[in-house]
């Protein structure tokens, strides 16, 4: 039997001896059209509880479970939820959206709580919560597997690792798998395999107005090109049929650093020539870094982190790195580690740092050709121009991104509504600080993203910007987030008008914004 609030007796009670529709015989299903002014936890958990599976849950504010399906990466711009429906199996999910629908209710999904976009704040209503939504099933010939919309890159890269395969996820094994696919999804694989919705083989998905379908090549072939880079414009994926591929390299070789500010103009120099205008060594899988505080280096002044994921052996890798060794570094790390344990490896894993929930942040991103070295040096000393003056935001990042890109570059632009495969480098600055205290440093923060977005852009003059999706902070235009061809925002809208008219997924990189 569904999870229904605690007290949910007594506040039916009260419904009941109110006239409301709760006691209205003729109110079959609880599927009768209400306003949503209306609607609380009690009476959806009376109404909606019973149409769903046993496993199913639905809960409000009084519940203890709602504070951690709340939890945001980013409490900046934060959705505003009214009651959660975790749902139990996926037949569940068409069954919360046409009752949302007929009620009036603004539907939400939410997996591991990692989009950043500030067009969530606009959102008011259900969560449809997908964390019990994490199984798999490996296809007989071992090609592909079946992976729930719930599933998470540390669990599924695991539970592949045991049969000696591996698929494409994010290169942060916290966030989900199908939140970074549907707007293309960079990870360590992609040199190899390419995106991770270049991976995609089909997705059963449920639209806005409940229908579940199956999506692929053959069956709705003009939303399976959407789904792939602009697919949360369109509806609930439920589970997704992905690529599997041998597991090549079973150890790899990470190598981390940490370099003092008189070392900024020579690293970014060798960094460039590792990077090769987007031509790095298949097996550089990632080599990324930040500019942040690190006391124990330096407590006043940030230090310049750089972290290289080599898929293979130390040996291989040396003849790479040995520049970056000549540089004098402050401190570096050797580790070889089996593949599950990169991402550990390289400080972006569940409980380390970078995948810290709870608090809030201003983020904006900027993709590159190559660093002006220039522009590195205005930014590194911008962030300790702003950490002075506010000390307290002295969890910021600048994080910069390189990924192998072989496989990537190998497919057709036009195929999917992915538009970035040319982009080299990718940026993000992410201003943090203590949820609640927006008053305080939210305009501050925002400022001093925007800064940086600027100061990136104008280094490689005569490009328009470019924001990836997954990243993007919700100001950026339509055209940098989804592409400056006319022909893909024409195709795009063309899909939202189909698939989505009343515009009922509008709150995370939206083609067409919210009202």
């Amino acid at each position: 039997m569904v999870q229904i609030l605690r007290l949910v007796s007594l506040a039916l009670c009260a419904i009941w001896a109110s006239g409301s529709p709760l006691g209205n015989s003729s109110c079959p299903h609880g599927l009768c059209s209400t306003t949503s002014a209306k609607i609380g936890p009690a009476q959806v958990a009376h109404e909606l509880g019973p149409l769903l599976s046993k496993r199913a849950s639905v809960f409000g504010p009084q519940d203890h479970r709602w504070e951690e399906t709340n939890k945001n990466w980013n409490e900046y711009g934060s959705p505003n939820f009214t009651v959660v429906v975790e749902a139990g199996q996926e037949s569940d999910i068409p069954i919360i959206i046409k009752y949302a629908n007929r009620h009036g209710i603004n539907f939400y999904t939410r997996n591991r709580g990692h989009a950043v976009t500030a067009s969530r704040a606009k959102f008011h209503g259900l969560q449809i919560n997908m964390q019990q939504l994490r199984g798999y099933t490996i296809s007989p010939n071992r090609k592909y597997a079946t992976i729930q919309g719930g599933a998470y890159g540390e669990e599924l890269i695991d539970e592949l690792y045991k049969h000696n395969l591996t698929a494409t996820t994010g290169s942060c094994s916290c966030v989900g798998l199908l939140g970074p696919a549907l707007g293309g999804g960079w990870g360590k694989w992609q040199g190899h395999h390419g995106l991770i919705s270049d991976n995609i083989l089909s997705l059963n998905m449920v639209l806005a107005n409940g229908s579940a379908i199956t999506v692929n090549s053959t069956s709705y072939p003009d939303l399976f090109w959407g789904m792939r880079g602009a697919g949360h414009n369109f509806g609930v994926v439920t589970s997704v049929d992905l690529k599997v591929h041998p597991l090549k390299y079973k150890t790899w070789y990470q190598k981390n650093y940490v370099f003092t500010q008189d070392k900024l103009e020579p690293l970014f120099e060798q960094l460039n020539k590792l990077n090769d205008d987007g031509n790095q060594p298949l097996q550089m899988a990632e080599q990324s870094g930040t500019f942040a505080l690190d006391p124990a280096v330096n407590a006043s002044e940030a230090t310049i982190t750089w972290q290289f994921s080599w898929a293979g052996e130390q040996a291989d890798a040396e003849k790479h790195l040995a520049p970056f060794d000549a540089l004098g570094p402050a401190t570096t790390q050797n580790l070889t580690v089996p593949y599950p344990k990169v991402a550990e490896a390289a400080g972006s894993a569940i409980g380390q740092q970078l995948c810290d929930e709870g608090i809030a942040r201003a983020v904006g991103p900027a993709t590159l050709l190559r660093y002006n070295i220039t522009t590195q040096r205005q930014i590194f000393d911008l962030y300790n121009k702003k950490i002075f003056v506010h000390p307290a935001l002295n969890y910021t990042f600048v994080v910069m991104e390189a990924y192998s890109q072989q496989a990537v570059r190998a497919i057709d632009g036009a195929s999917s509504a992915y538009p970035w495969r040319d982009e080299n480098l990718y940026m993000q600055t992410t201003v943090s600080y203590p949820k609640g205290e927006e008053d305080a440093y939210a305009d501050f923060a925002i400022e001093w993203v925007e800064e940086n977005q600027r100061l990136f852009n104008e280094g490689q003059p005569g490009r328009r910007p470019v924001s990836y999706v997954n990243y993007g902070s919700g100001r950026e235009s339509v055209e940098a987030t989804y592409g400056y061809e006319p022909w893909r925002l024409e195709k795009l809208r063309d899909l939202k008008k189909k698939y989505d008219p009343e515009n009922k997924f509008a709150y995370f990189g939206p083609i067409i914004p919210p009202k």
